[in-house]
């Protein structure tokens, strides 16, 4: 009996150990499930333009139509799944997406041929209809009870968006802004929603609007200590930062280490040159939009005193998991993609590597949450712009070496 007991044991152990190496396939995915993976892959701007790259800024037809299309994609596939799954919570993503990208419906369709371009990818009269039927969208986010408070403020913001938006086209147009509109509708979204991270960006883009009135650094840094005694922690939190950022960039910058090519960077050694200091990624489309005006400049100046340095703020991917040794692989890794491309894209200038992403240690110090971003430094170290892009570098640059 008990050399049978054994067995037994011996023959349960041997299907419990099959069990165990043998698990289960996972259920299959439920058609909301299916249905929300078509959503999330309309995400993807390469799924609506058959992989197709976005055209650079200068084919002004190309861009609008191959944004429109990826606009078209995260319209249809989240209104189906809205009308499809009236309960199902993922809904009010895909409504934020949406509404996200709704620029497309008017970003530079204002020639004709803009116009044209667009018209044969969404009519006019469709893009209008679109519009009405998100603004209902937004409505019913902010009147539904599941609605998460992350959703629930973006599509309270929106109304900040449009006045903010109408604010600054009003003064690109020279035109009187109504600034007071926009920090009223700040004022509301701090007071209604103090508890939310996101309320911190709106503080920047109210201040922002500001600097392109003309207000002085000593009125905006005012504006910024008044909104560090915010009753809102996270307007407290960017008006502290910007404090910091305001209190560095006051005095000449200095910045010393070894590019990703071994050379040696001192700023202090660039004293009575221009220079433009560039944090960016390979992984950042706007980044990479921006290159070619960057070599422009540089070619065009460098010989008069013009220097560029990159701090790169690529992606080297690393957990606290990692081994020293796989630490090493992932830095060597994301270095080479850095190198490749600026070989590639002949890019001469040094760059500033660690690998660390977000948690990059110059772009951390200078509280760099966004990118592109760029300090265009004066001869004496000072930071006079950090808006030095497109066809203003350019004219900084002239201002700046006297040309």
């Amino acid at each position: 009996m008990k050399k049978l007991h054994l067995s037994s044991l011996f023959i349960l152990t041997v299907a419990t150990v099959v069990r165990a190496q043998s698990p289960m396939p996972p259920p299959p995915l439920s058609q909301a499930d299916a249905d929300w993976a078509v959503v999330e892959k309309s995400f993807t701007p390469a799924t609506a333009n058959a992989g197709a790259p976005r055209p650079p800024q200068d084919q002004k037809a190309e861009l609008i139509q191959w944004g429109l299309r990826y606009y078209r994609g995260i319209l249809t596939a989240g209104a189906e799944f809205y009308e499809k799954y009236p309960e199902d919570p993922r809904r009010w993503t895909a409504v934020m997406q949406m509404l996200d990208k709704s620029g497309w419906m008017t970003d530079g369709i204002e020639t004709d041929a803009a116009k044209q371009a667009a018209d044969t990818v969404i009519s006019a009269s469709d893009r209008v209809r679109w519009k009405e039927k998100l603004e209902k969208l937004r409505l019913a986010g902010l009147d539904a009870k599941d609605t998460p408070a992350r959703a629930r403020v973006y599509f309270d913001s929106r109304t900040f968006s449009q006045v903010r938006n109408a604010a600054g086209k009003a003064l690109r147009e020279k035109r009187p802004a109504d600034i007071a509109a926009v920090k009223a509708e700040f004022d509301r979204l701090a007071a209604k929603y103090p508890d939310q991270p996101s309320i911190g960006s709106y503080a920047n883009g109210y201040v922002q609007l500001k600097e392109e009135a003309g207000a002085t650094p000593d009125e905006i840094k005012q504006e910024w200590q008044m909104l560090a005694r915010s009753a809102s922690e996270a307007v407290r939190k960017v008006a502290e930062d910007r404090l910091r950022f305001l209190d560095l960039t006051s005095r000449p910058l200095d910045m010393v280490f070894t590019a990703a090519d071994g050379r040696a960077v001192d700023l202090g050694r660039l004293r009575g040159k221009v220079v433009l200091v560039d944090f960016w990624a390979t992984w950042c489309g706007p980044c990479k939009e921006e290159i070619p005006n960057v070599k422009k400049v540089y070619a065009a100046y460098h010989d008069r005193g013009f220097e560029v340095v990159g701090i790169s703020l690529e992606n080297g991917k690393l957990t606290p998991q990692d081994t020293p040794e796989q630490t090493a692989a992932k830095l060597a890794a994301a270095k080479k993609i850095l190198t490749d491309f600026t070989v590639k894209e002949e890019m001469p200038w040094p760059q500033y590597f660690d690998g660390k992403y977000w948690k990059n240690d110059i772009s951390t110090k200078y509280s760099i949450n966004g990118i592109p971003a760029m300090f265009l430094l004066d001869q004496d170290g000072k930071v006079v712009s950090t808006n030095a892009r497109g066809e203003l570098l350019e004219r900084e640059v002239k201002r700046l070496l006297k040309l």
